[in-house]
């Protein structure tokens, strides 16, 4: 099934806006955001080079790579090699080792990121769950890749590829959840607007 943001944009700003942070994340974002900060000029010379927001890279790189400076945004594998999970073998024009910034831009580049011109609650929730896959909504799941560590999610998740455990629960925190707090607290600037056809 395709999904499209038009049809999803306001059911991003009405998650978003309903969004509350689950008091037991609280100590684990904290962490998070103080990680991302301490970094916040790299992420943002990246911004400079790709168009998308430092915050963003960020926060796909602490899904991906836990924050791992050694590991490729796209997927978390190493930089010593091509990427070996999916999306396998960028920077195929290139000889390993590589530098994250290289990884950065090929992944960004590969999900054409960088051709998107407008950065709002909708484009970046729907951004970010393109970026996961939609495979939670036909389940009646909120994805966990947005939504964990807030009352918006509960339960269930892909533990392989294709592999759905209801039971399952996601411990890292989710991008859009991560992306509250640091609204909240002032390090970043947004306000959910309805997003235009594509």
């Amino acid at each position: 099934m395709s999904y499209r943001l038009e049809d999803l944009a306001a059911g991003y700003i009405q998650l978003f806006d309903e969004c509350q942070i689950n008091p037991a994340a609280l100590d684990q974002i904290r962490s998070i955001v103080t990680r991302i900060t301490a970094n916040q000029t790299r992420y943002q010379a990246l911004e400079s080079t790709t168009g998308v927001p430092w915050y963003l890279i960020a926060l796909i790189h602490n899904m991906e790579g836990d924050l791992d400076f050694r590991t490729h945004l796209a997927n978390g594998d190493s930089l010593e090699f091509r990427t070996v999970d999916d999306p396998v073998g960028l920077l195929i024009n290139a000889d390993p080792p590589y530098t994250f910034e290289q990884g950065a831009i090929a992944a960004l580049e590969y999900d054409q990121l960088t051709a998107i011109e407008t950065w709002d609650i909708p484009n970046i929730c729907y951004e970010f769950e393109s970026f996961n896959g939609f495979g939670y909504r036909p389940r009646n799941v909120n994805t966990p890749y947005l939504w964990a560590g807030s009352q918006l999610y509960t339960r269930g998740k892909y533990v392989a590829d294709g592999v759905f455990d209801p039971s399952a629960i996601d411990d890292q925190i989710g991008t859009a959840v991560l992306l509250k707090y640091m609204i909240t607290t002032g390090l970043v600037a947004l306000k959910a607007t309805v997003a235009t056809a594509a």
